[in-house]
Formats: structure tokens, sequence, C-alpha cells
């Protein structure tokens, strides 16, 4: 994928990216930055409780079917109960459950305390406090909607449990690292449950928004579910996709209908197989690649398989992986919802901007207009070399509040290098006033990005107005 060169951080706690670099600011490479290793994570338990196991007999394993599993019971819900089956095409569960009835609702949770929930929730995010965000999710009633109607061995399910729990959401916010960002949005519904929507921006610019599923247990509010756009699923459809990695010690009509493949295949070739979920548990794409190569077509196409081949090419740095790796996914899964994300990074790579804006819109009919869509819109327009446009995205977002500053450094680069100063400064005060911007750092910034027509802005009234009204902040030199 492509990368910026040069990081900025004008204020303390602010993304990293590129100025007007025309690259870097909008990559949007993240399907799996916040549950791909949750998803993995029970997977990888698995293959290594199965590879400790021995090898069955048909007459052993029969019996241990019957004696070692244990059906999951259903998960508690709002009361009501449906379907909710994987998007047309995906090789997945197609009996994901908990869905509500079709028109009812879950009144139990007030629009009030889903914003409660939401502050609390964001406050955690921004403290990094894992065990906080954690503790707002029931974990028991996510985990029975994965697994329901699955009749698991029950050392397979204590391990994808055990698993789950512990590693919860850390990744979630270790991904953010120390400069992105988790942003409560809006209130929404999905599924009959009040919804509260985030934007999640981590450090390296990844995006996606996350939709928590809240539901009351024992007197308090929490989620049961999360959704995650940028992988077109809920946790627990994650998870139970996840479930493609376990072995012939699965009922077979419960395999077959997992992995839409024969058991008897998967065992043919399960070397391959756990060679390559290992990989994908190293971030090795290299040794994924080179696993994946020698799977037959009808292992290769499975959801799990490809939906982590493209978190792994998307991290890598040979955009040529994530180009064959995205074709390979749009031709199994035409329909995926997850598709407008990593489309906007396809079209990028291959310069067809007005197809990449076409995506951006298409997120903004099914997210909400989020202000960081017009600031990534205008990332496009400047890529595509029309800065008026761009400028006009940018002003957009920051009309709109966007809660980031990366729109006025962009809108500053553009009025800096064709000398309207007095647009510049007007921008400039705004992002010293409502984000903290230290002003040194954002003049040693716009030096850099056109050093000719910073040396004429320092000599301008307009320089001196603005830094009479923003002084250096005590303590920066």
């Amino acid at each position: 994928m492509p990368r910026g060169a040069a990081p900025y951080a004008p204020y303390p706690g602010m993304p990293s990216g590129n100025v007007s670099s025309g690259r870097g600011l909008w990559l949007l490479a993240g399907m799996g930055v916040a549950l791909g290793t949750l998803v993995l994570v029970a997977l990888v338990a698995l293959l290594l409780t199965r590879s400790k196991q021995p090898q069955l007999g048909k007459r052993q394993t029969q019996h241990a079917q019957q004696t070692q599993k244990t059906s999951t019971p259903a998960p508690p819900t709002p009361a009501h109960a449906g379907t909710n089956p994987l998007p047309a095409g995906a090789s997945g569960p197609q009996d994901q459950p908990a869905a509500p009835a079709a028109g009812q609702q879950n009144a139990s949770v007030s629009q009030q305390e889903a914003r409660q929930f939401a502050q609390k929730l964001a406050q955690a995010f921004a403290a990094r406090d894992v065990a906080t965000i954690n503790g707002m999710i029931d974990w028991d009633a996510l985990l029975a909607r994965a697994i329901q109607g699955i009749d698991l061995p029950r050392a397979f399910r204590q391990g994808m449990e055990d698993g789950v729990r512990k590693k919860g959401l850390s990744d979630m916010v270790r991904n953010l690292g120390s400069k992105g960002k988790a942003t409560f949005l809006w209130v929404k519904q999905r599924q009959g449950y009040v919804t509260v929507v985030f934007r999640y921006v981590t450090e390296k610019m990844a995006l996606s928004y996350l939709e928590f599923m809240l539901d009351r247990r024992q007197g308090r509010v929490v989620a049961v579910d999360v959704y995650n756009y940028a992988l077109g699923g809920t946790v627990s459809q994650l998870l139970r996709r996840s479930l493609a990695g376990v072995t012939q010690h699965l009922p077979r009509g419960a395999l077959s209908r997992l992995l839409g493949a024969s058991p008897s295949l998967l065992e043919k070739h399960w070397s391959d197989y756990q060679a390559a979920v290992l990989a994908i548990s190293r971030g090795d794409y290299v040794a994924f690649n080179a696993a994946y190569r020698r799977l037959p077509e009808e292992l290769r196409r499975l959801y799990m398989i490809q939906m982590a081949r493209l978190q792994l090419a998307a991290r890598s740095t040979n955009s040529a992986f994530f180009l064959e790796a995205y074709q390979d996914f749009v031709r199994y899964f035409p329909n995926d919802p997850s598709l407008s994300f990593m489309s906007i990074d396809f079209y990028l790579l291959q310069k067809q901007f007005d197809k990449a804006l076409e995506h951006v819109r298409k997120i903004r009919q099914v997210v909400g207009d989020d202000p960081y869509l017009d600031f990534l819109e205008g990332n496009l327009y400047l890529a595509k070399n029309q800065p008026d446009m761009a400028l006009q995205k940018y002003r957009s977002a920051i009309a709109k509040k966007l809660d980031l500053p990366v729109a006025h450094l962009e809108a500053a680069a553009i009025l800096l290098k064709r000398e309207r100063f007095a647009e510049l400064a007007n921008v400039l005060h705004q992002l010293v006033q409502q984000h903290q911007a230290v002003p040194s750092n954002v003049e040693n910034l716009l030096r850099k990005v056109a050093p000719v027509q910073f040396r004429k802005f320092q000599q301008s009234p307009e320089y001196r107005q603005w830094r009479q009204a923003v002084p250096q902040p005590a303590g920066v030199p």
C-alpha cells in the first residue's frame, strides 16, 4: 500500500500523516485493524488444540462426537429472535442467529442511556482503558450468538471462549496507537437494537466505523455485539466464520455449513491450511501466500481465508499483493458489504480517482454524513490534481466540526501554495483554537510544504496578526 514519506505532529496526540503529498492520508487498509486478530485468536487456539490430539479412526471419531460435543444454547436477546444471513456469495455460516423479528425494536435502552454508554466508551478509548471497554461488552451473549446451533467439542469451545474473553478488544485499542481516535458519532438502530456508532481512525489513518449493539443485562446497559463496517460483519459473525478452522471432530453437517467444503477435503489439505492460518497469526504474507497457492480452489474461496489474505496484503508494502487479493475477493464475494472500504484503496492504486470517490459516497449512504468522509474526498481530489475541489471538501469538513485537525492542515497547505494569506491565517487560527495545535510546529510543517511561499507569508501583515492572536503556549520553545 502507498505510504507517506514525512510524518507530522503539529500538536501532541495528533495523528501522523502527510500534508498535500497526494497520498497517505486516505489509506483505508484497515480491514483487520480492529477485529481481525480477535477473530483469529480463537482459530489459532483451535488449531493448537487439534495438533495435540491423536488421530482418531472413524468409529472413535463418531464416539468422540457423541460424548465430547456440547450443544450451545440460544443467546439472550431483547425478547425476540430471527435470522441474519451473510451477504450473497459468502462462504460462511448461513444461519447467523439472534436478529430480532422484522418491525420489532429493543425498547429497553433509551436514547439517553445510549448516549451515556457512548460517552463512557469514548472516554475509555481516549484513555486506552482496555479493561473498561471489555467490561462494557457482554461476552457471554456475544459468544452465544457466534456459536448458536453449532455442536462444538468441549475443549474447542472452551479454548475459543477463553481466548476471546482474554483478548477482548485489546487489539482494537492497541491499533489506535498513541495518536489514533475513536469518536462517537450518533445513535442508530440495527436489527432492532439501539446502537451507537463510532468512527475509528488509527494513527496510520486506517478507517472503519464500529456500531455497538446495546441491550440491558442485569440492570445495566452493555453491548451484545459490534458491527465493523470495514469488515462487513459483527464480531459474532466474524468469530463464527473463524470456525472454518475446526476439523473433522465437528458433526459433518455443521462443518459443511460453515465451510462450504467437504470435511475430507480439508483433512486432505490440512497441513497447508494450518500453515496458512499460522502465517496469518504471525502477519507473514509471504508464508501465507505460499501455503495459499498450494490449497485447492474450494478451500481458497473460504471467506475467512480471503478476508485474512486481504488483511495481510493491505499491510504489505507490495501493492501487487493487495491488487491481486482485492480482485480475487471481488470475484468470490461481489456483494460483500465491506467492498466499498477496500475498493477505495484498490482504485486509488489504479489512479481511478472518480471510482474511488464513488465508493466514499456509498460509505456515506450507509454510515451517515460524517465530516471525515469530506476529508477523504478532499484527499482524493488532491490526488486527482483538483486543488479547488479538494479545498472545498476540506472546508466542508471544517464547517461540520471534524474533530481531527487534518482538514485544517490540508486546507492550509493549499492556501499557502496559492498565497491566499488572509484565508490561510483564518484557517490557522481555527486550527490552534479548536485543536490546540502548537503554532511553531504548524509553522515548521508549512515551511516544509512550500518554503518560498512560507517566507512570503511570514513577511505579511496576516502572519503578524495571526501570531499576535495565538501566542506560543508557555513552556514551548
